[in-house]
């Protein structure tokens, strides 16, 4: 029984290594998302100024 538990936590980890890049891109996107229209209104701002 001992033996299998960190096996267990090993393979959970691996797991997590995969969905790791998803995560990123999801990360990425939301970044995108949140800071263009920002990106956009200070650029506008500057533009008129």
């Amino acid at each position: 029984m001992e033996n299998v538990r960190p096996r267990h936590e090993s393979s959970r980890k691996q797991t997590s290594h995969k969905k790791n890049p998803q995560d990123w891109t999801m990360k990425i996107r939301h970044f995108f998302f949140v800071l263009y229209p920002w990106f956009l209104q200070g650029f506008r701002a500057s533009l008129t100024a």
